[in-house]
């Protein structure tokens, strides 16, 4: 049996622009909504140091005109102005003008709620405007390898890639060999 296509309707950009003012949108990615002025991050009510002008990026990140955020937690001295997503299609990693970002949940500390703590580290030494996340947990500029926020500490930044079938135990590789979440397999001879 043939299925027919489920056509919904079109919104002209003046209908999205309304939504967003009057504060029923947010971008599509987004764990931040805003309904009847108030903004929440998933169930838990969000009050941004300046409501009017914050912004909902990718994930768990969001931005209003002084700072970053994480899970509605202020990331400390971030720009908000020039805050962004690295790549909107893995959004583990944001960066301002400064400095790179790497925000998770840890299943291992949970908070008063029961639910993962949010952490957010700071991708130390990263160069922003070089700043690439390459899946997997991974980022890298063209002096850095970090695994969920932690320098990989002996990784080949121009060599460092990864593997994204989920196939074998290792996750990454470089020109000396395998890496397993953020560590250097040894292989037994």
């Amino acid at each position: 049996m043939l299925s027919r296509p489920l056509l919904l309707p079109t919104l002209p950009l003046a209908g999205i622009a309304f939504l967003a003012v009057i504060g029923l949108a947010a971008c599509d990615g987004s764990n931040y909504r805003r309904s009847g002025g108030q903004w929440t991050h998933g169930d838990a009510r969000f009050t941004p140091q300046h409501q009017a002008s914050f912004e909902p990026l990718e994930g768990d990140f969001g931005r209003d005109a002084e700072r970053g955020y994480c899970a509605r937690m202020e990331i400390p001295d971030s720009h908000g102005p020039s805050f962004e997503n690295i790549d909107a299609s893995d959004t583990a990693c944001a960066r301002d003008r400064a400095k790179g970002y790497y925000g998770w949940r840890d299943q291992e500390h949970l908070d008063a709620t029961g639910k993962p703590r949010r952490v957010v580290r700071t991708l130390g030494g990263a160069d922003p405007a070089m700043l690439r996340v390459l899946g997997r947990d991974y980022a890298v500029d063209a002096r850095h390898v970090w695994h969920q926020g932690q320098v990989v500490v002996g990784a080949d930044p121009a060599t460092f890639a990864v593997d994204a079938s989920y196939q074998e135990a290792a996750d990454a590789s470089d020109k000396s060999g395998a890496w397993s979440a953020g560590r250097r397999m040894v292989v037994a001879k």
